[in-house]
């Protein structure tokens, strides 16, 4: 397995980068997200995917619809949600939101040396990803 201790958290510059681009989205588009986010991690693991381990149920919550419509335009918030502690969920939306391919993580099948990494994991080292692409 590989070793995931460098995808467990951002570095304080990466943090600091990260809030910056978050803070040139537009206020009241913020504003909107952050509320339409906690109502939709108020739901997470509620209803049909309560008993599910798959984050992708999350996406059938009616919540999760209104922040979809928001656009690209919150994926730096998004990033934002999705490195904070049992956040990872939000990946899901980063994930479709996203326009390009080379910007999402995707395991090549079980012989992957990240395959085990778990969804946190993941979401880290998609949010470097991110970016890395930022300052591009």
């Amino acid at each position: 397995m590989a070793d995931i201790k460098s995808s467990e958290m951002l570095s304080s510059e990466e943090k600091m980068q990260l809030h910056e681009i978050a803070g040139e989205v537009d206020r009241n588009l913020g504003e909107a997200f952050e509320k339409a986010f906690m109502s939709w991690k108020a739901k997470w693991f509620t209803g049909e995917a309560a008993f599910s381990s798959h984050t992708e149920d999350n996406k059938k919550l009616p919540e999760y619809q209104a922040l979809r419509e928001m656009g690209a335009a919150i994926i730096p918030l998004v990033v934002g949600k999705m490195i904070e502690k049992d956040q990872f969920v939000a990946l899901v939306l980063y994930e479709e939101l996203i326009e390009k391919a080379a910007l999402r993580i995707r395991y090549a099948g079980s012989k992957d040396p990240f395959f085990m990494e778990g969804e946190a994991a993941r979401a880290i080292r998609t949010a470097r990803l991110w970016l890395e692409a930022q300052t591009l």
